[in-house]
């Protein structure tokens, strides 16, 4: 119950009594007043009836009629419950009474306030000789009338007052005690994880104070996520950006290769390009080291910007003028592209500061076919460019793997034509990889569909190879539509008690069609399961598709819906996106779960700092590729939430029931 109510109830009890009281005060007063009339007026008829009744009350001559006529007219005129005559000896004489009859009063009244009526008496007498002597009692209904009148009308005085008394005070009250209501209200937003502070303080001194306090309490802790979010911020510059670009350094392209290709068991195809910046060098020299560092400050910007229209591609800075950009999930032809229309731009830039024309910059790619590491990736890369570097200025060489090669398609025409085929022949398989609680390793928080595309011969192709050209081409809508109908139509599925979630491409909301019938359905689902979903949005999307998530996130929460970041920490993001996206829950990138090596190590210090940042919003922290006891042991010592990982269990195939419910 909240503090307005206490005190008005309060007071209201207290008014209650104290109304009550001086009711019955009140008609205990009058009750007095009217006893005492009754008294009066029962003394008097007694004395004046007995003086004349006594002219006919002789001892040896009494005229009775005269006497009864005396009394009928006094009884008759209805004041008097009793009146009797008797003579010296105590003997009746004349006797007239009336039975008490209240019609207009209640029976509880009469009850509650009884009225003893007095019985006064008065002597007959003959000279000074007493002959007899004459009783008189009063009737009580006229006093019970006019207590009731007097009750009734002071009552409705009292309750007229009381609910303005309420009305006022419950105004006064609510005025007097809107501070609180708003120190209420700043108590609730901080469990929400909003900080506001109220800038007008109560005059009431106490209020004030409580009010003041408060504010100071929003301010500290807003100060302190504040603080959380700029260490975890800086602990991921010093360790994975380039502090000249602000892209990433040789470190953070490391993690991402060993992350995303070294460590996969299914083929994978990519390229990764060497950019060197050939006027460096001279521009050091001619113009110094300022103007050298603002040069390669406007190229990596310039790189940055178009890698960023690319999925999943990630730029970094090796040394001085080597810059290297990893194209996952690509063919040959388009990192071709890419490595030209790169190279063009170098040479715009390099015109535009009057630099070397003629030599921009020289790129040299490896194209990669399966699981590379680094290392090797790397030496084929620096070859292609030591290569470029030896031919005409602004050359482009693109280098391809030789040894034998998995058989998967090869260029973007054959990867489209395939895509297209699966799209429209629905051929695609399920895998589920379970999320299990750090508290309990062998409880599943949530399993987390995979995809896979089928060929006709059977031959399976992963996500990363066939999504991000469903993405380029506009195609990934109908994707993502398969994808949820085919888990929504496995029965077994759904009947397990751990969440399902689903990767979902915000590219895919844009379309308006594929977001009303993804609403519709999610609605339609909440009336006929209690168990929702899982979305998960990676957060390399972020930059680009923030509001769109946020959209869809505001919308199916309230529906029990859970909304997750993918490769939480990949991308260079202030992790104050947090507070206004509001995730359940966060998945930290791999590339910082295969660093592990220590509790001194960059990466130990980051995740944690990723915790301690996301737990402060209330947000769970899941851990992903966890494949080892060493990294496990590494990770219980931090408070994450759950883990995912080949540790546990690898994602197994899903047999698929499909029914027509869905379409």
């Amino acid at each position: 119950m909240t503090l307005y109510r206490q005190l008005l109830l309060f007071s209201f009890t207290i008014l209650c009594f104290l109304l009550a009281g001086i009711w019955f005060i009140k008609l205990n007063s009058t009750k007095s007043f009217l006893i005492d009339q009754l008294e009066s007026h029962a003394q008097d008829t007694a004395t004046s009836l007995g003086l004349s009744i006594s002219t006919h009350f002789k001892v040896k001559m009494m005229d009775t009629p005269a006497m009864e006529a005396m009394v009928d007219a006094i009884f008759d005129r209805g004041y008097y419950q009793q009146i009797i005559l008797k003579d010296l000896h105590g003997d009746t004489i004349i006797t007239r009474k009336t039975a008490v009859k209240l019609e207009h009063i209640p029976h509880w009244f009469t009850e509650l306030i009884p009225l003893t009526t007095p019985n006064t008496a008065a002597q007959i007498m003959d000279g000074w000789q007493q002959v007899g002597s004459i009783e008189v009692m009063s009737h009580p209904g006229y006093a019970y009338q006019a207590l009731w009148d007097s009750g009734t009308s002071t009552a409705a005085w009292f309750g007229i007052a009381f609910a303005g008394i309420i009305i006022i005070g419950g105004i006064g009250l609510r005025i007097i005690l809107k501070p609180l209501t708003l120190v209420e209200e700043q108590a609730l937003a901080i469990c929400e994880k909003q900080y506001i502070t109220q800038k007008k303080l109560p005059r009431t001194r106490e209020l004030s104070r409580v009010v003041s306090a408060m504010n100071q309490m929003t301010e500290k802790v807003q100060a302190m996520f504040a603080e959380q979010t700029k260490i975890a911020d800086q602990l991921r510059t010093k360790a994975y950006i380039d502090p000249l670009t602000g892209v990433g350094n040789r470190r953070y392209l490391e993690g991402q290769v060993d992350s995303r290709i070294s460590r996969k068991q299914q083929p994978a195809e990519g390229c990764l390009l060497m950019i060197h910046i050939n006027s460096l060098e001279l521009t050091n020299r001619k113009h110094g080291y300022t103007k050298g560092d603002k040069l390669i400050s406007t190229a990596a910007e310039l790189m940055a910007q178009h890698s960023a229209t690319i999925e999943n591609a990630v730029l970094a800075r090796l040394n001085g003028a080597d810059f290297a950009l990893l194209l996952p999930a690509l063919d040959r032809h388009s990192a071709e592209k890419i490595a030209q229309t790169i190279s063009q731009t170098m040479q715009q830039l390099l015109q535009d500061k009057h630099e070397q024309k003629n030599d921009p910059a020289a790129i040299g790619g490896y194209y990669y076919r399966k699981a590379i590491d680094f290392p090797h990736l790397l030496a084929g890369a620096d070859e292609a460019l030591r290569q470029a570097q030896s031919l005409a200025s602004g050359a482009v060489v693109i280098r391809e793997m030789n040894p034998e090669q998995p058989t998967i398609p090869s260029g973007k025409a054959q990867w489209l034509k395939l895509l297209q085929s699966a799209l429209a022949e629905k051929r695609f398989s399920l895998y589920a990889q379970p999320t299990v609680r750090s508290t309990s390793t062998e409880d599943t928080l949530y399993v987390e569909i995979l995809s896979r595309l089928q060929e006709k011969s059977g031959a399976e192709h992963r996500a990363g190879m066939f999504v991000p050209l469903a993405e380029r081409t506009q195609q990934i809508h109908k994707l993502d539509k398969i994808i949820i109908e085919k888990v929504l139509s496995n029965t077994s599925l759904l009947e397990q008690q751990a969440r399902v979630a689903i990767n979902l491409s915000p590219i895919s909301l844009i379309n308006i069609e594929f977001n009303s019938w993804l609403l519709t359905t999610l609605e339609k689902r909440l009336k006929t399961s209690d168990l929702p979903l899982n979305f998960e949005f990676s957060e390399g999307m972020l930059p680009q598709y923030q509001d769109t998530i946020k959209s869809f996130a505001d919308k199916v929460q309230p529906m029990g819906h859970f909304v997750g970041i993918d490769h939480f920490g990949k991308g260079f993001l202030q992790f104050g996106y947090l507070k206004s996206l509001r995730p359940d829950y966060v998945k930290i990138d791999r590339a910082f779960t295969n660093e592990l090596t220590g509790q001194d190590s960059d990466s130990y210090f980051f995740i944690n700092s990723l915790c301690n940042v996301a737990h402060s919003l209330d947000i769970l922290v899941i851990a992903e590729g966890v494949e080892s006891k060493e990294q496990l042991a590494l990770l219980q010592k931090i408070n994450l939430d759950a883990y995912q990982g080949y540790f546990f269990k690898r994602p197994y195939r899903l047999n698929l029931e499909e029914t027509n419910d869905m379409h």
